[in-house]
């Protein structure tokens, strides 16, 4: 069985600046699994972190892969993941993009690894790039048109704040800008995102959370570190894949009730602490 471009199974996961180890290889694992349109493995979510870099190196260790590890900040992310894929001599490829010069020079390891500076697209070429990617070559929404054309003012030429993939659909909502907050929040319901992996507010002006939150019933991380939210809302309760809840430095107080329905919840960091469920 071949997929995309000669290679058995792939995935495109990603990292961000906050990311979570354990989070990163159950996303691995789930793309692998999907592209061969096989059931994901029963119990992952209960696995550690062990468990899971054994069952990932054993599922690629005869294929053929090709993963793109989008959005890298850290060395540390690369000195740990490049031990986990095997290199199984099958012609699989890894693709890194960052915006860290030196976790670019970083990866160059070899005469085989190759570094790729990617030039500013023109205001034409990014609009054209963008509306392609998130409507899948539609035009713009009226209701969006603004939202969108100062999401790609503010990307320079380098449309990242919001990754896209799969067809393309969007997987994944990182804002950097915090002066975007407020409208972002304002102006678009998360009934149209329903994709929805991971939303990272962390340090944006944002003083309160949609209801419609519950509509992400993909959603696996949730940050508001540093935000000005006191209360999340009751339809929280939906987010029944929600595994990191990240209230670090906010103004929430008190957790309502409803969360204890969140069974895939593993981890609530909380101001300087971190609760392990």
């Amino acid at each position: 069985m071949v997929g995309m471009g000669g290679f058995v199974c792939h995935a495109w996961i990603t990292v961000s600046q906050s990311f979570k180890m354990e989070m990163i290889l159950q996303n691995m694992i789930e793309e692998f699994y999907e592209a061969m349109k096989e059931p994901i493995p029963v119990g992952m979510d209960a696995m550690n972190e062990i468990s899971l870099i054994g069952l990932l190196k054993k599922y690629l260790e005869d294929k053929r892969y090709a993963i793109v590890f989008d959005d890298v900040w850290t060395l540390e992310f690369w000195g740990f993941i490049k031990y986990i894929l095997p290199e199984n001599r099958r012609g699989s490829r890894v693709v890194i993009t960052t915006r860290n010069v030196e976790v670019g020079c970083a990866i160059r390891e070899s005469r085989f690894h190759h570094v790729h500076n990617l030039q500013p697209q023109p205001p034409e070429r990014s609009w054209e790039l963008f509306c392609k990617k998130a409507f899948q070559g539609s035009c713009c929404p009226s209701e969006l048109e603004k939202i969108s054309i100062d999401i790609v003012k503010r990307c320079a030429g380098l449309p990242l704040a919001i990754t896209t993939n799969r067809n393309p659909q969007i997987r994944s909502l990182l804002l950097f800008d915090i002066d975007a907050v407020p409208m972002l929040v304002t102006g678009i319901s998360f009934t149209n995102f329903k994709l929805l992996k991971v939303v990272d507010f962390e340090d944006g002006p944002l003083y309160s959370v949609p209801e419609d939150l519950g509509n992400l019933c993909h959603l696996r991380y949730l940050s508001l570190r540093g935000t000005k939210v006191k209360m999340l809302p009751k339809s929280i309760c939906k987010l029944q894949n929600l595994q990191t809840l990240d209230l670090k430095h906010s103004s929430v107080e008190a957790l309502p009730v409803e969360i204890t329905k969140l069974k895939n919840l593993h981890h609530i960091l909380a101001y300087s602490y971190c609760l392990n469920a």
